[in-house]
């Protein structure tokens, strides 16, 4: 959802080495098979049989010459990571946020998916976080209140009215809220208190900086695909800071903003009890600086 250094290909050198000589030898096996069969054949079977034999032999080395000669096979990167293209030349990248290109050498820059091509060849470039904090809410816009539960069925159940759902969060997520207009799924969102370097880290190897707005405290990111608006909104409670991190599939980015506010007060007697219990681990960051140290950091 991290392993550091560069990526490794899938099927390295010598492992293609090792599959064509091996095809190579079963081909030539078959083949001298084919031609003891022959042999042990009348003429007139021999000659009616033939053609069709050398047409059979034909198509496998010519299937198995394509496998073997396919191109670049799909590379899967590390946020950060560089990889080198074995072989050809031009190569370019059709989602310049996900992955530069220079000469045959890759470079990871974004969480996402894209497609590398010369014009002659391509394949696919997937590209994974380096740091994960907590698992992605539920995203499937305009699910029902059942859809989003299944889903959320290894988490516990905090609380529950007819536009919101509340879960008890895991790992660095304290909580995720999941907001419904009409019956349907429209905003979803992680609450966090844990604004270390690693958070920084988080969004930047995930999210493109649209907007920020210094009085409210907001950041406004997109993924790499641009299909969903982002929203870091932070927040100091008695002396505690949070982010909450907020995901809608919304053109009107203030609204989408209010909506998180309205479920953050939902959340405050859950943070005031865990703060009590000693179940929060407070970070002691000042908003203005972590916000200031996102901006920074996405300046690519």
């Amino acid at each position: 959802m991290a392993v550091a250094g560069n990526a490794t290909p899938r099927n390295p050198a010598f492992l293609f080495i090792i599959m064509h000589t091996l095809g190579v030898i079963m081909r030539l096996l078959l083949i001298v098979r084919c031609c003891a069969k022959l042999y042990t054949m009348n003429k007139f079977m021999r000659w009616a049989v033939l053609p069709t034999m050398l047409f059979g032999l034909f198509a496998i080395y010519s299937c198995s010459s394509d496998d073997d000669d396919s191109g670049q096979k799909n590379v899967t990167m590390k946020v950060g990571d560089t990889y080198t293209i074995k072989s050809g030349s031009d190569w370019s990248v059709d989602n310049d946020y996900v992955a530069k290109i220079t000469g045959s050498t890759i470079k990871a820059t974004l969480v996402g998916e894209a497609t590398v091509s010369n014009g002659t060849s391509s394949f696919k470039l997937t590209v994974d976080p380096k740091t994960i904090l907590w698992d992605d809410p539920y995203m499937k816009w305009n699910a029902s209140k059942a859809q989003v539960k299944s889903a959320m069925k290894k988490y516990e159940l905090l609380n529950e009215n007819d536009d919101q759902l509340i879960y008890n969060g895991k790992n660095k997520a304290d909580y995720y809220g999941y907001n419904f207009q009409n019956g349907k799924l429209s905003t979803s969102m992680v609450l966090t208190s844990y604004l270390e370097d690693e958070f920084v880290d988080f969004i930047k190897e995930r999210y493109i900086l649209i907007d920020s707005n210094d009085e409210t405290q907001i950041i406004y990111f997109t993924d790499y695909s641009m299909k969903y608006v982002v929203i870091a909104m932070f927040i100091d409670i008695d002396g505690v800071p949070y982010c909450v991190v907020g995901y809608g599939d919304a053109s009107d980015t203030n609204s989408m903003a209010k909506t998180m506010k309205s479920e953050f007060v939902n959340l405050k007697p859950f943070i005031a009890e865990r703060i009590k219990n000693g179940d929060i681990n407070v970070a002691n960051s000042n908003i203005r600086e972590v916000k200031a140290n996102i901006i920074e950091a996405m300046k690519r």
